[in-house]
């Protein structure tokens, strides 16, 4: 079985009711939907369909909400662009429509949070200014990389301290609606620091059993830090695509690495996204050098890889999906391999009894060749505390609980198993054993390592490991 998982954001390529039954038979594990795009009405429509058609299939599907956060885009430009020439200079005016030859920035504390000195990209990183002086208004740059500007193409400020709130009005009303229709996963863009993630945090407390919530990294305030960033969240998006923008390109492979390590230091869930695929939206087959990427990213650790524009408005979404799937089949067993040859000491740094329980169960499923762990969880953090150790057998995550079932899938390597709720612990024993051989994981003769927190039902108390001989 694959391991890692596949996120796949859907869009006008996707909509289909009978091109998402393809996505989830090629290998889809975790729906996307954009909140930068489309309104409520045909999100909630998405995700009713997605699933129904989950549900006929009896498969598990993840449905994830990116929330598009404080986006700065230019204002109205005359439809045949305005040309800016490295060299000149150029005039930036907070407002949606501007004067002839400035260009409008829909941001209202342009003048003031820009300085002297500071670097504005423009339409992903196609063009650069660099603020020369500000005149009430109007700030003046220099244009160090020239090209054709056109209305509501992206803004970036990476050397500015921005006053804008990452977690925006309408993120809020978006999250509100997600919460309501049930999302398993929550995404917030152009996190800086933990304090960005305060307000959203608050909401979720009050949830019974909260959407995982994923900061994504895309601003270089986010990666200096980090390590404040992540014990506020359950996972982090290497979301390369701001990121290269924000920062020098050639950083990016490393940044890319140093994240997924910490996360998986914490064991947080990682994504990684942003072009992994990218000529694949007008072709049917990737480049060598993004089948290298992939297999990167799964080296690297990743719990997730993530197709964009690839299924969301690509000509070949199903065939994209497909190849992922492939790339991680092939790769994932030297991944596998590699893993299982090193102590782990860089993962378990921290003395927490669940994550020595689980780090304790991958190697005696490997010692003993076992057929799968298997995981009894409420919450999830069980099954968590066994992924991170990346296990060379599959991880059966077994809970009671419908919403813990769908945000499982989520995590590197586990199989879902939605199951009654159990008072005594030899009858969650047998109910393992059975769920084990039904889904292919084992059969009879072969031993299962299962791990829980006993007592049974408490969040957070995993404490036992058990062999079992089916």
């Amino acid at each position: 079985m694959r391991r890692t998982k596949i996120v796949a954001t859907l869009g006008p390529s996707s909509s289909d009711p009978q091109i998402i039954s393809e996505l989830i038979d090629a290998g889809l594990n975790v729906a996307r939907l954009n909140f930068s795009h489309g309104d409520h009405e045909s999100h909630g429509r998405m995700i009713d369909l997605i699933r129904s058609i989950a549900a006929d299939k009896n498969t598990c599907v993840t449905i994830l909400q990116d929330l598009c956060g404080p986006k700065i885009r230019l204002g109205i430009l005359p439809d045949e662009g305005i040309d800016l020439v490295k060299g000149e200079t150029c005039v930036l005016v907070s407002e949606s429509n501007a004067e002839e030859g400035a260009l409008p920035v829909q941001y209202e504390n342009l003048e003031s949070d820009l300085k002297k000195g500071d670097r504005v990209v423009l339409a992903d990183g196609t063009m650069e200014l660099t603020v020369e002086k500000t005149e009430g208004k109007r700030v003046i740059c220099r244009i160090v990389r020239g090209g054709r500007a056109f209305s509501r193409k992206g803004v970036n400020m990476p050397t500015s301290n921005l006053s804008v709130v990452a977690f925006t009005e309408k993120d809020r009303r978006d999250l509100m609606f997600g919460l309501a229709k049930g999302v398993d996963v929550v995404a917030l863009s152009f996190v800086r620091s933990a304090a960005d993630l305060v307000k959203i945090r608050s909401i979720l407390a009050k949830e019974k059993n909260p959407p995982m919530l994923i900061a994504k990294i895309e601003k270089p305030q986010a990666v200096q830090n980090i390590d404040e960033i992540l014990p506020m969240v359950d996972g982090v998006m290497v979301a390369r695509g701001d990121l290269g923008v924000e920062m020098p390109l050639f950083d990016v492979p490393v940044i890319q690495k140093q994240i997924i390590r910490k996360a998986r230091r914490e064991g947080k869930v990682t994504i990684t996204a942003t072009q992994m695929l990218k000529s694949m939206v007008d072709s049917n087959l990737p480049t060598r050098a993004e089948c290298t990427d992939v297999a990167n990213a799964l080296f690297d650790g990743t719990c997730a890889v993530m197709l964009s524009e690839e299924t969301a408005s690509g000509m070949y979404p199903v065939e994209a999906v497909k190849v992922m799937d492939a790339l991680a089949r092939a790769t994932e067993h030297h991944v596998i391999s590699e893993y299982s040859m090193k102590s782990d000491e860089h993962v378990m740094d921290k003395k927490n009894i669940a994550w020595a329980v689980g780090r304790s169960a991958c190697w005696l499923a490997k010692d003993i060749e076992a057929g799968a762990v298997v995981a009894y969880t409420e919450s999830g953090f069980t099954a968590a505390s066994v992924a991170r150790f990346r296990p060379s057998v599959p991880i059966l995550a077994l809970t009671p609980n419908k919403r813990t079932f769908t945000k499982l899938n989520m995590l590197w390597g586990v199989v879902p198993g939605l199951t009654e709720g159990f008072s005594d612990i030899e009858e969650m024993f047998s109910s393992a054993a059975e769920i084990a051989v039904a889904k292919g994981l084992a059969r009879k003769g072969d031993s299962i390592v299962i791990t829980a927190g006993v007592p049974l039902g408490v969040k957070g108390s995993t404490n036992m490991v058990k062999v079992y001989e089916i």
